[in-house]
């Protein structure tokens, strides 16, 4: 089993998800599948390429250098959120 923890920029945890061969799109994906906020989630530099996150609040989130190819971002709420050099190729907005 393997858990995973989803903190926001003040370093404070947000979410935690444990599951077998889990990782950081399964646990991303469980929250927005399950209504949870990601406002303010420190996100730097994830690997979230070819993630669902339709409909995902990330308000004022840091995603700087993530990789979001491919992603599903349709409805997301992404005001204020830092995408600088994050990767969008592919993305569906």
């Amino acid at each position: 089993m393997k858990t995973i923890q989803i903190k926001n920029i003040k370093n404070e945890i947000i979410y935690e998800h444990t599951a077998e061969n889990n990782t950081i799109k399964i646990t991303i994906e469980k929250m927005v599948k399950e209504g949870i906020s990601l406002y303010e989630a420190d996100l730097c530099g994830v690997d979230l390429c070819g993630a669902d996150l339709c409909g995902a609040d990330l308000r004022e989130a840091d995603l700087h250098g993530a990789n979001l190819c491919g992603a599903n971002l349709f409805r997301a709420n992404l005001c204020e959120t830092n995408l600088y050099r994050a990767t969008l190729s592919g993305c569906n907005f």
